[in-house]
């Protein structure tokens, strides 16, 4: 059954048309809602269409309190489980579904870091895509998927997984867990992603090798080892031992230039508080012995 709501006083629910005065009442499923709704209104008002026939029920653990969220909650559902692509479902003689596959690759160690461009000795990933596109065939009833499709799928949960880590780590979220309410914590994001305590430890295991795993910039989150490898070379350059120019003169490597960075900003002070002085002395003297100062 779907998630009892801490209001269980005798009264409406959240429902338009409401008339019913049961204690019992559910929180709507929809993302971020927070709603109480009875489940008699949400079977007999939210799923009644406008010819008098119904649609049908959502999930054993939805509920809804709008008609809008319904149709909602049906897409997400249908995007996250699978539906269209089968990914769930596709299971063949007892054997492992494509989402299987997906997790059982994602939880196995570097895979997910090689695909995200960590010392994957140049594989792209499509390569990774189409090796469980190949797995999938042989041992689901998708015999259509291709890699392209593996790779969006496995982006778009990299996606919800950093969306529902967001949650974790709020003041929200940790708010929630010292007030020891660790099962609304858990629904909430679960509801964010279904997969996130599954792949939690795999992905926290990367965090740690990379510092700015927790910024709220999530293509910040990972960056191709290409990108790190030209960046160590700039690096390299601007600090390495001096060299030769094409014209044969010797220059200061860039390091040095910083290290004189702070002297030269001193000079630039003295100049802009000392010049007025200067100025002024000078013109006073011409003032007093005009054929002495040198013309200029």
């Amino acid at each position: 059954m779907a998630t009892e709501h801490e209001d269980q006083s005798v009264g409406k629910c959240k429902v338009q048309r409401c008339k019913s005065t049961a204690t019992l009442k559910f929180i709507c499923s929809m993302e971020d809602c927070d709603r109480a709704v009875h489940y008699h209104c949400y079977k007999h008002l939210i799923l009644k269409k406008a010819d008098g026939t119904f649609h049908p029920d959502l999930d054993e653990t939805d509920v809804a309190c709008t008609k809008a969220h319904c149709t909602a909650i049906v897409k997400a559902r249908s995007s996250s489980k699978g539906l269209r692509g089968n990914w769930l479902n596709d299971a063949k003689d007892g054997g492992p579904c494509s989402m299987d596959l997906v997790l059982s690759w994602w939880e196995t160690p570097p895979n997910f870091a090689k695909f995200r461009g960590k010392d994957n000795d140049g594989m792209k990933k499509s390569k990774y895509g189409n090796m469980l596109a190949t797995q999938m065939k042989t041992l689901t009833e998708s015999a259509e998927r291709t890699g392209k499709q593996v790779v969006q799928r496995i982006r778009d949960m990299h996606d919800q997984w950093n969306y529902a880590h967001e949650f974790a780590v709020s003041e929200t979220g940790a708010g929630m867990l010292a007030s020891d309410d660790e099962k609304t914590f858990n629904d909430i994001v679960v509801k964010r992603f279904p997969y996130y305590f599954r792949l939690r430890d795999v992905m926290i295991d990367r965090a740690c090798t990379e510092p700015h795993f927790l910024n709220t910039d999530n293509d910040a989150l990972d960056r191709d080892s290409s990108v790190d490898k030209a960046e160590d070379e700039r690096t390299d350059e601007a600090v390495g031992a001096p060299e030769d120019d094409d014209d044969g003169k010797w220059r200061r490597p860039l390091l040095c230039l910083r290290l004189q960075l702070p002297e030269m900003l001193l000079l630039r002070l003295l100049l802009l508080l000392l010049g007025p002085l200067v100025l002024h002395q000078l013109v006073a003297e011409s003032r007093r012995n005009p054929s002495e100062v040198p013309l200029r």
